[in-house]
Order: C-alpha cells, then sequence, then structure tokens
C-alpha cells in the first residue's frame, strides 16, 4: 500500500497527457481536470465532443471554480457546470431508467427499451452506461434480471414462469445465463437453504492460487484465513455474524456455514471476496503481453464498503505489515466473533460511537482516528456510502469531499470495494515500483508518468493494477 501523498490530478499530470486526453475526449476524465480555452472564454469537460482547440490557446484546471476565476464561461455543448452540480438532465434520466430496470426487468425487451426511456440512441445511451457505471447497457440489464431472477427464484415461483418475468426469451437461456453468473443452476439455487453445504462452479482458467495468495498475505487475519486451498472469513450476514469456509477446487468449490438459512446471501458474500464479478476475458485479449503473466487472475473484493475504508485510511502513508497489525487491533477490539478464532469486522454502528482516543490507542494517528470516525457516523447518518446504482463520477466527486479522502484513497475503494474495472490508485508506492519495472523505466515515475502509462491499460487499469502488482512482486526477489 504505503501510498504517496495525494495530489490533485491536475498536478500530476502533464499538459501534454491532458491535451492528448482532451483531443480523445476521454470521459474517464472528467472531474480530473477541466479545460479552458482562451481563445473562446469556455471550458469544458474532457471529454466534450466540440472542435478541438490548438494547444497553445489551451489552459489546464483544477476545478471549476479555478476555470471561472480565471473569467472563462461553461461550453454550452458538454454543459460542465450541470455535470459538477449533478444535474445533467441525461444522468437524472439514466438513473431513473436504472430504477426502473432493477424493479422491473422483464418490462425491458432489449436495450433500444433502456434507451427509449433514457431519451438518446443505442450509441449515446453505450457512453453514458460506461461512464455511469463501466457496464454496457446489456450488462446492466442482464444484472438486473439475474437479481430478479434469484428473488423470485426464493419465493417459489414455478421456474418458467421466473424466467419470462424476468424477460429472458426461454427457459434454456435463463438457465444458461444465470449458472454463468451464479456458478449453479437455478434448481441448486433455490435449494440453498436447505443444505449446510453447497457446490459452485468456477469460472475457466480461474487462478484460484494467485487469488487465495492475495487473499492470505496476512497469516494472522482475525478475519480471514487460508489453509491449503480453503479460505475461511468472518463475514456479516445481515445482523448476524458467521464464519463461511470455502475449498477451493480445480472447476468447483464446496462452501459450508453455520447458517443455512443464509446461504443466498452467503453465496453473493464467496462471490465477491473471489473475485468473481468482473469477466477478465477482454482484458486478457486487450493487454496479452501482461495478462499473459497470471491468465485467469482476479479482482478480490473486501466483505463490505465500510471495511474497505477503514482499511484504506490505515494503510494511508503506511507499509502493509503495520496496516495490517493496526487492522488486527482494530478487529480484536470491536469486531464479532464467529467461530474458529475469526471475527467478523467492526461495524460502522459499534465505531461510530467511540472516541479519538478509542481509535488512536490501536496504533494510528489522531488524525486518522478522526477520520475513521467521521466515516462511521457517514455510514450511520446514510451520507456514505452512496444511492445504489449511483453513476461511477458523480460518487467520485462526493468522496474527494469527504475529508481525509484523496484520489489514491477513492480509486482503491472503487477497485476493491465496488469491483470498478477501470479504477487506478495512482500514487500507490506498490503500483509506482512495478511501473518502473515492467515499463523498463530509468527513474521512479511520478504520478504523472504512472497515469500515462497505466492509460493504455483502459478501460481495464483495475485488473492491471493487480496483474503488476503480481508479476512485480514475484520478479524483484
Amino acid at each position: 500500500m504505503d501510498p504517496e501523498r495525494e495530489t490533485l490530478y491536475t498536478r500530476s499530470m502533464s499538459f501534454q497527457f491532458m491535451f492528448d486526453r482532451m483531443l480523445q475526449s476521454d470521459s474517464a476524465f472528467d472531474g480530473r481536470f477541466i479545460t479552458g480555452v482562451l481563445t473562446t472564454g469556455i471550458y469544458c469537460l474532457p471529454s466534450c465532443r466540440a472542435r478541438k482547440p490548438r494547444a497553445e490557446n489551451v489552459r489546464f484546471f483544477d476545478s471549476e471554480e479555478d476555470a471561472r476565476s480565471a473569467g472563462l464561461r461553461p461550453c454550452k455543448k458538454c454543459r460542465p457546470d450541470a455535470w459538477y452540480a449533478g444535474h445533467d438532465p441525461q444522468w437524472g434520466r439514466l438513473r431513473e431508467a436504472w430504477r426502473m430496470v432493477q424493479d422491473r426487468p422483464g418490462d425491458f425487451a432489449g436495450i433500444d427499451a433502456l434507451a427509449e426511456v433514457v431519451g438518446v440512441g443505442l450509441s449515446r445511451l453505450h457512453g453514458l452506461t460506461w461512464q455511469a457505471w463501466q457496464q454496457t447497457p446489456a450488462e446492466v440489464l442482464l444484472q438486473a434480471r439475474l437479481r430478479w431472477a434469484a428473488r423470485l427464484l426464493a419465493d417459489r415461483l414455478p421456474m418458467i414462469d421466473v424466467a419470462f418475468q424476468c424477460g429472458f426469451g426461454s427457459l434454456s437461456a435463463f438457465n444458461s445465463r444465470f449458472r454463468q453468473g451464479f456458478g449453479m443452476t437455478p434448481t441448486e439455487y433455490r435449494k440453498l437453504d436447505a443444505v449446510a453445504t453447497f457446490t459452485m462452479g468456477l469460472p475457466p482458467r480461474y487462478d484460484r492460487s494467485a487469488v487465495l495468495r492475495y487473499l492470505g498475505r496476512d497469516a494472522d487475519s482475525l478475519t480471514e484465513r487460508v489453509i491449503d486451498g480453503t479460505y475461511r472469513m468472518g463475514l456479516w450476514i445481515g445482523d448476524r455474524p458467521v464464519e463461511v469456509v470455502a475449498t477451493l477446487g480445480a472447476a468447483a468449490m464446496e462452501v459450508t456455514s453455520a447458517a443455512p438459512e443464509l446461504h443466498r446471501e452467503v453465496l453473493g458474500h464467496v462471490r465477491r471476496r473471489l473475485g468473481l464479478g468482473v469477466d477478465p476475458s477482454r482484458f486478457e485479449k486487450a493487454a496479452a503481453p501482461l495478462a499473459a503473466t497470471h491468465p485467469g487472475l482476479r479482482v478480490p473484493l473486501m466483505s463490505n464498503a465500510f471495511e474497505t475504508m477503514v482499511w484504506i485510511v490505515l494503510g494511508q502513508q503506511v507499509n502493509v505489515r503495520y496496516a495490517s497489525t493496526v487492522r488486527r487491533r482494530w478487529v480484536e477490539a470491536y469486531g464479532e466473533p464467529c467461530g474458529d478464532g475469526l471475527f467478523a469486522p467492526p461495524r460502522a454502528e459499534r465505531m461510530a460511537g467511540l472516541t479519538v482516543d478509542d481509535v488512536a490507542r490501536l496504533g494510528t494517528t489522531g488524525r486518522k482516528a478522526e477520520v475513521i470516525l467521521g466515516i462511521a457516523r457517514g455510514f450511520v447518518e446514510g451520507q456514505l456510502p452512496g444511492e445504489e446504482g449511483e453513476p461511477i463520477p458523480l460518487l467520485e466527486r462526493r468522496l474527494l469531499a469527504w475529508p481525509g479522502l484523496g484520489p489514491w484513497s477513492v480509486q482503491y475503494y472503487l477497485m476493491r470495494g465496488l469491483g470498478v474495472p477501470d479504477a487506478c490508485p495512482v500514487g500507490d508506492a506498490a503500483l509506482h515500483a512495478a511501473v518502473q519495472a515492467w515499463f523498463g523505466l530509468e527513474a521512479r515515475p511520478g504520478a504523472a508518468e504512472v497515469t500515462s502509462c497505466m492509460a493504455r491499460f483502459a478501460p481495464w487499469r483495475s485488473l492491471a493494477t493487480f496483474h503488476l502488482w503480481r508479476w512485480h512482486e514475484e520478479n524483484k526477489r
């Protein structure tokens, strides 16, 4: 971990890099800098599709306020003022369409129907859904159908009714998609709450050894433990602390817990922890040399949003070993025992009532203790982590404004807390060292150079980060 001091993006990216992103109308950099066009007196988002200005007529700004202070006005084509205010009417229609899809996925025969609700063409819909959630419209619709199907299966509806109510064209298509999404058939899923142990399939070429090595890197962890291909974890399933045991084989794994009635929720947690939510095949085709070092590698996620944010704060500007030590103290003091020496991690509700001294005495600074308590209270009051389905750019902007969270923290949260495919924790010491080694750079790169090097892996920079970490760890010995 050990991130460098976090700086504003425009102070860590070169003029040429930002100019190149502007020429490409790269929406991934909306919110990270503003393009000012001095000859026309306007400022734009990097994604603006208006005619591109000459380099000598461009100035880049950290914020909308800085651009306005320089006497510039917002572009009427890309509407940066509305974007920064979160009032873009297309965002509003997209979020409403997302809610409709979650509630009634069977009403949408295909992405044409989704485009009609949003009020845009198919090309624009693809751009909006990728910018909002780093998913294609088809992926948004499929995930909503699978989530709704899981709910209907728990209600014991006939299988054919489930398939058609969720918008699948046939029972065979439903069975195939469900197996791909959950690692089991709909019939097996329906029986989960009646068995102490269930089996879940693993994707082809899943690199279980690499994922387990990463999850077991802290041999003394109190919330998770890896021994000979078996992964034990302490989780909160609803309001109950539960020990879950997953034994991974070549093509499938067996999962056991003492709470069969909660196995549908357990399944979701296990898939999350093992990084099964994002298919790496497109990354592996696009980044063959790097991906070939560990084909099938996934990004394992942390158990919940609050735990992720606390781990981020504990890891700021210290090495992984010390952060892990403080985290063990935190878990032992405020976690909940769930069997075999494991704990479910502390919850925001318990942490919110503590004092700065309570947290600082675990081995962290007073400032970090204040940030952790502020985050805990943000969760309790509903300010964090945010509304489900919130577009990623709006979430990034809100998190960057939260005390104690900077660009590295937000990108790491997107990567390991939400499973966003294209997050990049620039400022991470291990990532900088790995970029230097992989690209054969003579000196340790700064934030601008790392950002430039990692841009070639877009839109799969989360996977690229994990591949670089793993490759460098193996080759620096």
